[in-house]
């Protein structure tokens, strides 16, 4: 299961989220590398997105087989953290890709056991 960095933000959304407001909002989107990588069991994975939009975030195998999906909803303009990987992933190397409107970006991670 993932878990949130941290429950004590306001704008907390169910258990794999933290939220991030910021006093500007955020102005383009983007996707960070996950830390640290490679990962054992827990990592952090960091998007922020400039506008109010829903906002899927996934996981996928190297064969494009959808691990599972983080975060698929309607979010305000923030930066958001992800940590922790569920306890059944195997070790090996994994993709994650986020969906805001037009924009899509992928980024690879290293899960090892």
């Amino acid at each position: 299961m993932f878990t949130s960095i941290s429950r004590a933000h306001s704008g907390f959304r169910g258990p794999h989220t933290g939220f991030e407001p910021a006093n500007n909002s955020p102005k383009k989107y983007e996707l960070s590398q996950n830390y640290p990588n490679p990962f054992n069991p827990s990592t952090t994975i960091e998007f922020q997105f400039a506008s109010r939009h829903v906002v899927k975030l996934s996981v996928y195998d190297l064969n494009g087989k959808l691990v599972r999906t983080l975060v698929n909803e309607y979010r305000p303009p923030v930066h958001i953290r992800l940590i922790s990987m569920p306890p059944s992933l195997l070790s090996g190397v994994y993709l994650y890709k986020i969906e805001a409107v037009a924009t899509v970006m992928w980024k690879k991670m290293m899960l090892v056991k």
